[in-house]
Order: C-alpha cells, then sequence, then structure tokens
C-alpha cells in the first residue's frame, strides 16, 4: 500500500520521484529479459485481488460454480476467472463490462481439460 500517506506508513507517494520500498531485497524479483516494465507494473495488485475475490469462497465451497462480474478494471476480472478455474471450481461464467474481455475469459482454461467453463 505504498503510496497512501499515513493510512498505510510513511513510505512516500508512487507518483514522487522516490519512493522507499521497505523488504525490497526480498519483495522484489528482476523482469526476465524482454519484458517491458509497463507490462507488469500492476500485476502483483491485479493478481492478487483477482485470487481474492474468489479463493476465500471456492475454500469454503470447493468445486462451486463462480459467476465473475467484471467492471472498469478488466484485467481483475479476468484474473478473477484464471484463478478460480485454477483453484477448481466446477465451472465459470463470465459477465464483462467491456465486450472485449469475453473472448479472454472465454480462452481461458482449467489446467485439466475436462473441466471447460
Amino acid at each position: 500500500m505504498y503510496g497512501f500517506g499515513a493510512l498505510a506508513g510513511d513510505w512516500g507517494g508512487m507518483l514522487s520521484d522516490l519512493a522507499l520500498v521497505p523488504y525490497a531485497e526480498a519483495m522484489l524479483v528482476p523482469l526476465p529479459d524482454g519484458v517491458e516494465h509497463t507490462v507488469v507494473a500492476s500485476a502483483a495488485d491485479n493478481i492478487t485481488d483477482g485470487w481474492r475475490t474468489v479463493a476465500p469462497a471456492l475454500a469454503e465451497h470447493p468445486a462451486a460454480e463462480v459467476l465473475v462480474v467484471g467492471g472498469a478494471a478488466r484485467s481483475m476480472s479476468l484474473y478473477a476467472v484464471d484463478a478460480a478455474l485454477a483453484l477448481g471450481a466446477a465451472s465459470v461464467t463470465s459477465a464483462q463490462q467491456h465486450p472485449s474481455g469475453l473472448p479472454i475469459s472465454a480462452s481461458l482454461r482449467s489446467p485439466v481439460p475436462e473441466k471447460r467453463r
């Protein structure tokens, strides 16, 4: 939660010239060659948000049917679809605000080939 001021600690704003990143030696991972930093800038945030929207419910109700409704943050709903499939959802239905997200949702597959949405 860097950049949220006193709420999350005084780490400096992410629109600042410099930001203090505690535990950077343990938390930061170098990008592989050829991967642009702008492509993965929000990956950690969006991936974890997508996961935490479905993981607790699937832990409580394994192999449940899942409905993911996507809004303005299209990538988070796509990560939620992917996480639900990886966590063993019986089926995943994706409703996207942005029609361009539907083909992406449809292309995601469960790690086990016979489990398709």
